[in-house]
């Protein structure tokens, strides 16, 4: 059947000079049809040798599949779609040079598609493979440093083209010796505290509330309980990003020993962003700052209604870790609450409390 496959896609390769998109599911159908009707298909060897052909001619660089394509649903599976390669692709690297860097690279994309081997790749190829010889002489830098100093441009390996260019060669940035260093967020440490020592952090989601608890601590008052060495304001979801700026400020110091109280809105969005910081930074102590969202919970029945919202993403199963949570720490009511609220989609702001809600507690 390849040969089948391969005559009909060298006919419509000769219609064009450039790649041309084709679906899996209609290549299999003009196969068919080529066949005559589907039994003489199927005595062909159907499904699977129309699988075996199309993965030979992916092999040999006359299709690659489109790296964004989902699969056919098939088994066993190919790509929904590929690229037709336009006539005169032929490898243009010799074995010889591929295998000179083969020890610290990954060539094998390369051999299956021909139509990669470019001047320009050939070039990159060279650099990363300079480097990565001396790397162990190098020093750690910023992703966008090492970009500009390998590709000539210091937003390329940020980029869809950078990242899969490594993924073919088989390497991180970690090889390069590049990391993403975490954006700076807003802090404030408690007089007196030395940031690289702080061992109790709060971060609040809203700049109103980042203001009031500041004010608050400045006044020699606690909040709800909490007498943070450092106040940080996360800026809604920029802390998932801008988390790791924590780690530089307290580099040296084992953050394994510092607790990190996070209060967020009580709504859809708030309970995400902090059931993604848990996810995502395993290694640091997140947890909910329980006595200001009671706070907020008591507060909240003096208004005669909450506000709604709607277009936030939710999620039954981050509900349920966050009413275990408050029901673990002995907080039933609010609890039953932070329920109801998601069922109306209602939600309380942490502009609730205010510093004369402090004032009077």
């Amino acid at each position: 059947m390849i040969g089948t496959i391969r005559a009909y896609l060298q006919t419509v390769q000769s219609k064009t000079t450039r790649r041309k998109k084709i679906a899996v599911d209609e290549l299999e159908r003009s196969i068919m049809d080529a066949y005559g009707s589907v039994d003489h298909y199927l005595q062909a060897g159907g499904y699977q040798s129309f699988y075996q052909g199309v993965k030979q001619l992916e092999q040999e660089g006359l299709i690659a599949p489109l790296r964004s394509a989902p699969l056919n649903g098939r088994t066993p599976p190919l790509s929904a779609s590929y690229w037709l390669m336009p006539q005169g692709v032929t490898a243009r690297w010799s074995e010889v040079q591929m295998l000179r860097v083969a020890d610290r690279l990954n060539m094998e994309k390369y051999r299956q598609q021909p139509s990669l081997q470019t001047d320009e790749e050939w070039g990159r190829i060279e650099r990363v493979y300079r480097f990565l010889l001396r790397a162990y002489e190098r020093e750690w830098v910023t992703r966008e440093e090492r970009s500009l100093e390998l590709f000539g441009n210091e937003k390329w390996l940020a980029g869809s083209e950078g990242n899969a260019f490594l993924s073919r060669i088989g390497i991180s940035l970690e090889d390069l010796k590049a990391r993403v260093y975490g954006e700076p967020f807003v802090f404030w440490p408690r007089p007196g505290v030395d940031v690289a020592k702080a061992r109790d952090v709060l971060i609040v989601e809203n700049l109103s509330f980042f203001h009031t608890v500041k004010r608050v601590l400045e006044s020699g008052r606690e909040i709800g309980g909490i007498e943070p060495d450092l106040l940080v304001y996360g800026e809604g979801k920029k802390i998932e990003s801008s988390f790791p700026f924590l780690f530089d400020l307290m580099s040296g110091t084992d953050l394994r020993s510092v607790r990190v109280n996070y209060v967020g809105d009580i709504d859809a969005e708030g309970w995400g962003i902090y059931v993604r910081l848990v996810r995502r930074y395993p290694e640091m102590n997140v947890r909910l700052a329980f006595p200001l969202y009671s706070v907020m919970c008591a507060v909240s029945r003096r208004f005669v209604e909450l506000p709604s919202y709607r277009d936030q993403s939710e999620n039954e199963e981050v509900l349920q870790d966050i009413i275990r949570s408050f029901t673990a720490n002995g907080l039933d009511s609010e609890a039953r609450l932070i329920a109801d609220l998601w069922r109306q989609r209602r939600r309380i702001p942490q502009e609730v409390l205010t510093f004369e809600t402090f004032l009077q507690r």
